[in-house]
């Protein structure tokens, strides 16, 4: 891998090299002159005029006049927002009339079997252009929508290398039910695990719907908005290459650093005193500290390092008598500076390198052409052991044998390896931060200590862990969308505009999963034995689609019919799942090679399992949309759609899903189409029904349970119960959508933006209801509750500053959302134990509010006494919950109530790009508020702690969390109030320089364009609710990054 990173060093280097040494000379020069007016003949102003080969540039003036330096012969490039760009041949008196440009109003999106102009858009949807995407290098589509889109949250990918983020659009309408939306690549459906085999330097395009009257045409699957890719196709003209490469590195942060050796001991210290078993920290006894370190058990190393604060040893204190202790104790005094701090983070960080490489060529002429790439992704996660390695290759065609036929495909293959060293989600980082700092890795004699700190049931060594412990998840996958297409038109006039496609979309995929922990690793030391692992899994999928279209317009009318007829079909087969404790495999050897002959030999004393299953679901689709529009100015789109699943009850497979949007393009009124300064502006009005049935392939179904219980004295046996209920009347969850919005355009394109209200109510919500004991069931999925969901998108977009050198773009995405439970499994009943409230959203924290920590007031001390005389045992420093009934008893029946919302209530993104003639700055901000998050800096359990501000005798004003209390949790149960905080953010989440080099030295190397970029990623937070943790991720642990990257065109 390094010889590649050289290897890219080397060509940027060289490129520079060129860049020094090439011919700058010049040819005769002459004065371009003259006047750039609109198609009224009005001048102009600001319109900028470049000559291209040497980039010398002007903007004209109040009159529409210029004038320019050039060399003869060359052409020169007219252009200004709102209007189309002008290329004509540089001369002394020249006339240049711009027209208005209705490009942007006339370009044709995706918008599921089928495309639209923008101007013809009823529904709420955003698009995502190719060089959006692309703008800041990313490892996956997902991570390249972040912030370029209102309404849509994207939740950033774990730590571990190889995971992918996960979208949410208009934020959630189900409670049990999956809340993705649906992702269409290239028209053939898939999931957010498939944009990884997607190449964000391949993408073309990426359509958001977010309305029912958009998503309705995809019923029961649009429930939750809809995700459309479009990959880049081949383009007629000669053969072009493009290679991106790109070099990251990560390195992981901690928001709170963990406490240092000396610290730890006095939180410890502190702990023991307020549980009454020691001194105060701050007059420490050697005998109290002994009982102390060596309490859950003894780890001498530690303890002898504790013992430099004392300045002896653990022999010397032994050979005293206790006369001379008591002399000793008298004149020595602790001094924890001479006490070493371990980070233990040191066995588990690393600075993450990834490379990542693509490269495409795309050729053709009018009746063929072709698109093929290959990317390459090596990401080195920040974490020891943990990376992932994935392969690419797109290939796609386009042919036209005939005049009425048209035909292509595409194939996407993608081969990935994630290897992990510990597999669960926790990381190895976090391990190394429970680990006490004034333990030690390693003996006076240079072994390990497993249990550093001498808890020998909580806290085990993280060092050598890569040597004990592995995990490998291996993926194959290859897709391939496949059409044909009719145009009868060309067949026979009468029948211009019908068209017939037929779409069809298999999808392989093949995944296996190898684990193996030795009695030695961090998940297995407590147990003392082996364990292997190994999973291995395939899933077939097909889809197929009959589009029938036909589009006219016959005089002020123009409408575009489309009927549809779609299958879909999926196997998921679990090949084999077989695991095994006390197993000898040791980490040389390969854990491939087990199978069902192997399982059983594993270790005849130790449990081996061994199981498989087989699931199969179908669903059948038929769908009417009608586009119609007068005069381009009245806007109708009305389609229905007809689901069956097969995961639903006998009766209640089927559901119709209509939608219904209108749109009004004032800008084409009379009273409007001469007002200069407006050049869009359009309102839209959308209702509509979409579906989910995002539940079990078999939750109709009954099931049996397996109960393990000792028959007659003779040895546990198995037998069977009945489990779940089978619910054949199990339906659809249905939501109803409405949506306002207005697109609008003003002073030249200038400003622009989009601004959307919507209202969805969910009914019939799929969820596990609780059945009577009597009933001999337990629970059983139905269709209960009602969900409302609120909310708007606003999008801005403006070009703040624009001439001949210096462009300055805003783009502002902000977005409100909130859902509201109406009602639950019993009505108007909240459902406490599933945290589930009428009247809130479905995510919140519920729990004691907090009025801070108790003090030493005589307020405090009175209202303490009448607590206590209730049976409480509150004390100065511990958490002061608030009474919500005054009873003066804190009672989880009474005085629990919910304390916030876990999902932001506002999203916000603001980027800004100035561009200076070929150097580009773009800065990317990227906010959350209004939501609350937990912490566990909360004293909790016997692990390490952060750095927190904590009561003590020595701090009592202005701590943040309750004192210490050796044996308990927290200090009283009350202390989970203080891990609620609020985690509204705002940050700097990238920022970028660009350069592309000078065209003509470009094109002298035989060259299209050469850019290179460099980019931080999370540089810095402006704003952060609680300083303990980075919201955006949701963690306490962040990474930081460095970027680079080449791109040149061929």
């Amino acid at each position: 891998m390094k010889s590649k990173i050289r290897v890219l060093h080397a060509l940027t280097i060289t490129v520079l090299a060129l860049m020094a040494f090439c011919d700058l000379s010049h040819a005769q020069n002459i004065t371009a002159a003259g006047k750039v007016t609109d198609a009224s003949g009005e001048p102009v102003v600001g319109a900028s005029i470049i000559e291209r080969s040497s980039e010398t540039a002007t903007i004209t003036d109040l009159d529409g006049l210029f004038s320019l330096n050039v060399p003869q012969g060359s052409e020169l490039e007219i252009s200004c927002i709102g209007y189309s760009t002008v290329h004509a041949q540089a001369a002394a008196n020249m006339n240049i009339a711009l027209e208005e440009d209705k490009l942007l109003l006339e370009e044709a999106v995706a918008v599921g079997y089928g495309t639209m102009k923008k101007k013809d858009i009823t529904g709420a949807m955003v698009s995502v252009s190719s060089d959006e995407i692309t703008s800041t290098p990313s490892n996956n589509a997902i991570e390249a929508l972040q912030g370029k889109a209102a309404g849509v949250v994207i939740s950033t990918a774990a730590i571990r290398p190889g995971s992918v983020g996960t979208i949410t659009i208009r934020g959630t309408n189900s409670i049990a039910a999956d809340s993705s939306p649906l992702f269409v690549i290239d028209g053939i459906i898939g999931q957010s695990v498939d944009l990884d085999m997607i190449n964000p330097q391949d993408i073309e395009s990426i359509e958001i719907l977010k309305d029912a009257s958009a998503t309705a045409i995809y019923g029961a699957r649009g429930g939750n908005g809809v995700v459309l890719v479009t990959t880049k196709r081949g383009d007629s003209g000669k053969v072009t290459l493009n290679y991106s490469g790109t070099v990251t590195l990560d390195k992981i942060y901690d928001k709170v650093p963990s406490m240092t050796a000396a610290e730890a001991i006095d939180w410890r210290r502190w702990g023991y005193y307020y549980a009454g078993l020691g001194p105060r920290a701050d007059e420490p006894t050697l005998a109290t500290d002994r009982s102390l370190f060596t309490y859950y058990g003894p780890d001498e190393t530690a303890w002898a390092n504790i013992l430099r604060g004392w300045d002896l040893t653990w022999d010397q204190w032994n050979s005293m008598s206790e006369a001379d202790r008591a002399d000793w104790s008298v004149t020595h005094k602790w001094d924890g500076s001479k006490v070493a701090t371990t980070d233990w983070t040191q066995f588990s960080d690393r600075i993450g390198v990834t490379q990542e490489h693509s490269l495409s060529a795309s050729g053709g002429n009018e009746n063929f052409n072709g698109y093929v790439s290959f990317g390459y992704l090596d990401q080195q996660g920040v974490n020891l052991g943990q990376d992932y390695e994935r392969y690419t290759i797109r290939a796609s065609f386009d042919a036209k044998p005939v005049k009425w036929f048209r035909m292509g495909g595409a194939v996407n293959t993608r081969y990935s390896v994630q290897e992990l060293a510990i597999n669960n989600s926790d990381y190895l980082h976090s391990k190394a931060r429970r680990i006490f700092t004034y333990a030690l890795p390693y003996d006076e004699n240079g072994n390990i200590i497993d249990f550093p700190g001498g808890d020998y049931t909580r806290i085990t060594t993280i060092v050598g862990e890569l040597g004990n412990s592995a995990t490998s998840n291996q993926s194959y996958q290859i897709s391939a969308s496949i059409y044909g297409e009719l145009d009868f038109g060309q067949i026979w006039e009468p029948l211009k505009g019908l068209t017939f496609r037929t779409n069809f979309g298999p999808q392989f995929s093949l995944y296996q999963h190898n684990m193996y922990q030795s009695a030695q690793s961090v998940n297995k030391k407590y147990e003392g034995t082996d364990y292997v692992e190994s999973q291995g899994r395939k899933r077939f999928s097909w889809l197929i689609d009959n589009i029938l279209s036909y589009s006219r317009e016959f005089g002020d009318h123009s409408f575009n019919a489309t009927l549809l007829q779609e299958a879909w079909a999926r196997e998921d087969l679990m090949m084999y799942n077989m695991n095994g404790t006390g197993v000898a495999l040791g980490m040389t050897q390969t854990w491939w090679g087990l199978n069902t002959s192997t399982v059983g030999t594993l270790n005849t004393t130790k449990d081996a399992l061994y199981f498989n299953d087989l699931t199969e679901s179908q669903m059948a689709s038929y769908m009417a949309r009608l586009n119609y529009s007068w005069k381009n100015r009245y806007i109708a789109t009305v389609s229905y759609r007809y689901d069956g699943a097969s995961q639903l009850g006998e009766g209640h497979k089927w559901a119709g899903f209509p939608s219904v949007a209108l749109g009004w393009r004032l800008d084409q009124e009379n009273f409007l189409k001469d007002v200069s300064w407006i050049d869009q502006l359009k309102l839209r009005v959308g209702w509509g029904m979409t579906g989910n049935y995002s539940v079990g392939v078999y939750s109709t179904k009954p099931t049996m349970d397996t109960v393990t219980n000792v028959h007659k004295g003779e040895g546990s046996v198995n037998y069977y119960t009945p489990g779940a209920l089978a619910n054949q009347a199990l339906g659809w969850e249905t939501t109803t959508q409405y949506n306002v919005g207005t697109d609008f355009a003003f002073l030249n394109n200038r400003i622009s933006g989009v601004l959307d209200f919507y209202y969805n109510v969910t009914n019939g919500l799929i969820f596990e209801v609780t059945l009577p004991s009597v009933s001999g069931f337990t629970e059983t999925d139905d269709n209960v509750g009602i969900i409302h969901n609120k909310g708007f998108d606003f999008t801005l977009n403006t070009i703040n500053i624009t001439n001949s050198e210096l462009t300055w773009k805003s783009i502002v995405n902000l977005s409100y959302n909130n859902n509201e439970i109406i009602e639950l499994q019993n009505g108007k009943e909240d459902m406490i134990s599933d945290g589930l409230f009428i009247g809130q959203p479905i995510h919140v924290l519920y729990g004691y509010q907090t009025d801070g920590l108790w003090t030493e007031s005589a307020e405090d001390l009175a209202e303490m006494a009448k607590f206590n005389a209730n049976g409480h045992l509150f004390e100065p420093g511990m958490v002061k919950p608030v009474d919500q009934n005054g009873d003066y008893k804190i009672d989880q029946n009474y005085d629990r109530v919910v304390l916030g919302n876990t999902t932001p209530l506002w999203n916000l993104g603001f980027t800004n790009t100035v561009t200076w003639r070929n150097l580009e700055f773009s800065i990317f901000l990227y906010g959350a508020f209004d939501y609350l998050a937990t912490t566990s800096n909360a004293q909790t359990g016997r692990d390490n702690v952060s750095r927190i501000n904590y009561w003590n005798e020595n701090n009592k004003v202005g701590a943040d969390y309750q004192k210490p209390i050796f044996g308990t949790a927290g200090g009283d149960p009350f202390y989970d109030s203080l891990i609620v905080r609020d985690a509204s953010f705002l940050k700097v989440r990238q920022i970028s320089v660009a350069y592309n080099l000078p065209r003509k030295f470009v094109n002298s190397l035989g060259l299209n364009n050469i850019k290179i970029s460099a980019q931080l990623k999370n540089p810095f937070s402006i704003y952060q609710g609680t300083f303990w943790m980075d919201s955006d991720l949701g963690s306490g642990t962040y990474t930081k990054g460095l970027v680079f990257n080449l791109n040149i065109g061929f």
